[in-house]
């Protein structure tokens, strides 16, 4: 059986996403060695219960805080390989999430190694790198090398393929592998989720919820601006916080919740929404959250841009804040129906599952 070190900067107990489907996935194919960094500030953290899995090995790598300022950042680049030195020459495939890291071990990697770029995001859009032209200028010229340098090239979506391949001047073939939703997501029940305090002080308000990284790219003034429009409304948010949430008392911060609880969240809710703010960063994204709305069979509000088209058919789009406050003025009269019936969703997300994504890549990868 081959051996895959995947290095990722996401930690394995953060919201669950692409990079632990995916290990989780291929160790069904492979030894997986998950390679994730320290966090200092936990707070964004929840571990859970994993199942024994003989297939893949957890594994966090040491690093300074600070990593911001250059000279943190070329000590925790002498850090890494000196943790990996040793290890990197016993895997067969080498699994890179950021371009970053592959700067970090190109001097140790063997001539004969694979490398896998799973690109799943456009990493100069984030507004933390915009800011910082010298972040910047290296993940340009990192990506750049990678992307030359890679054997297998993949993308989580169309638009972010286009403009990477653009960027670059590259014309490799590559492999989009969308998200999608898991089948242990599937399998859970539908119950009521009661768990968060207070909670029913908000019975009789039409309830919007939210589930994923809030950050930059929600719109908060959409939120704002349809609360005070509408009385009845109130939004649920749940997930790893990395910015300010607004004080009023029908938004709601739930906290982290467990992936395996984000079922019971969703089927509390009268309406799963996505606000988020139309920029360059978000068209490069294929959104996980909006299959696991999907599945749930109930009113979906989300934005609408290329990589949203899939979804047309199952949940309501907006582009602009005119057409966001007439959905949910439609929702807050109970007059916003869901678009599809329950057979119907069920059969869409089944044919979205990451073990079918997984099953794409091993092709792959065998395909030498």
């Amino acid at each position: 059986m081959q051996k895959i070190l995947y290095l990722t900067a996401t930690n394995w107990w953060w919201a669950k996403q692409r990079p632990q489907f995916i290990a989780e996935g291929l160790s069904e194919f492979y030894k997986i060695t998950y390679i994730f960094p320290k966090i200092y500030k936990t707070g964004n953290i929840v571990k859970y219960q994993e199942d024994t899995n003989p297939n893949l090995e957890l594994h966090q790598v040491y690093k300074l805080p600070l990593d911001r300022f250059s000279l943190i950042r070329f000590i925790n680049r002498m850090l890494l390989m000196l943790q990996l030195r040793s290890i990197i020459p016993l895997y067969d495939i080498i699994w890179i999430t950021h371009p970053n890291i592959y700067k970090q071990i190109k001097a140790i990697l063997p001539v004969n190694t694979r490398i896998i770029y799973d690109c799943m995001d456009d990493h100069l859009e984030f507004p933390n790198t915009k800011r910082n032209k010298k972040e910047a200028h290296e993940i340009f010229d990192s990506e750049k090398v990678l992307v030359n340098n890679a054997d297998v090239l993949i993308f989580s979506a169309e638009y972010l393929k286009n403009k990477v391949l653009a960027r670059y001047g590259s014309q490799k073939n590559c492999l989009i592998i969308n998200n999608a939703v898991s089948k242990e997501f599937l399998c859970q029940t539908d119950d009521e989720w009661y768990s968060f305090p207070g909670i029913h002080d908000y019975k009789g308000y039409i309830k919007l919820v939210y589930t994923g990284t809030i950050s930059a790219w929600l719109d908060f003034g959409i939120i704002k601006e349809s609360l005070s429009r509408f009385g009845n409304i109130v939004y649920l948010l749940a997930g790893p916080r990395e910015v300010n949430i607004p004080l009023n008392d029908r938004i709601i911060y739930l906290g982290l919740v467990k992936h395996e609880e984000i079922n019971g969240l969703l089927s509390y809710s009268d309406a799963l929404v996505m606000p988020f703010l139309n920029c360059e960063l978000i068209r490069s994204v294929d959104p996980v959250k909006v299959y696991e709305y999907i599945s749930i069979c109930k009113p979906a509000i989300i934005l609408k841009y290329g990589e949203t088209d899939k979804f047309k058919d199952f949940v309501y789009r907006y582009s602009n804040p005119a057409e966001y406050f007439e959905l949910v003025g439609q929702l807050a009269k109970g007059n916003l129906k869901v678009k599809k019936t329950a057979e119907e969703c069920n059969a869409f997300v089944k044919a979205n599952t990451w073990e079918s994504r997984v099953k794409e890549i091993v092709v792959r990868l065998e395909d030498k």
